[in-house]
């Protein structure tokens, strides 16, 4: 597949971008996956072994590397792994998903944030004579705290043939810095 990646026009570029995936059935309800996706400044290569438990649910597991040369020229290798468990339960209509981990280093970064303008960062600016060097902070991003470990939970509740409940949530840290990002949903689905 081939495909071009537009988002946040102002500060992202029109990237020209490839994926490919592909999924193997095994024996014993295992599922091989992969896949890889590529540009000029992206590779990145998957692999993943998923199997279903039966009554138990589903559980899989995969892990990506990631080549990236950076909006500032910087090259980076990076790895992020994730396990994930999923369940439903059929005679409460019950349906969860545990994103149990996803952890990557601090190398790895995504398709979408190498897509980012090249920075200028800095600029010259004159004021009465004066020279200054300043930022220029609609040409400039930080890049240094790439996504570290994540967490994420969902759960969906069927109330009625028409009607659900749901609770998200996630948890999401960051290499170099203590801040955290915590998101938590509940919302109703009607259908009229």
């Amino acid at each position: 597949m081939e495909g071009n990646f537009v988002a946040e026009q102002i500060i992202k570029i029109n990237l020209i971008f490839g994926q490919l995936s592909l999924v193997y059935g095994l024996p014993y309800n295992m599922t091989l996956y992969g896949g890889s996706q590529f540009s000029n400044n992206y590779q990145a290569y998957a692999i993943g072994l998923g199997g279903n438990l039966g009554t138990f649910g589903a559980i899989s597991a995969d892990v990506i590397q990631a080549n990236s040369i950076l909006p500032n020229d910087e090259h980076k290798k990076g790895q992020s792994f994730r396990l994930l468990y999923a369940k439903s339960i059929n005679s409460t209509g019950t349906n969860f998903q545990i994103m149990g981990y996803r952890y990557s280093t601090q190398g790895y970064y995504t398709l979408n944030e190498v897509s980012y303008k090249k920075m200028a960062g800095r600029e010259i600016v004159t004021d009465n004579g004066i020279i200054r060097d300043e930022d220029n902070l609609s040409n400039y991003y930080n890049l240094n705290y790439s996504k570290k470990g994540r967490f994420q939970l969902n759960i969906n509740q069927q109330i009625t043939n028409n009607s659900s409940l749901y609770i998200l949530g996630s948890y999401q840290n960051y290499w170099r810095t203590t801040e955290t990002e915590q998101l938590w949903q509940l919302g109703y689905n009607a259908n009229i």
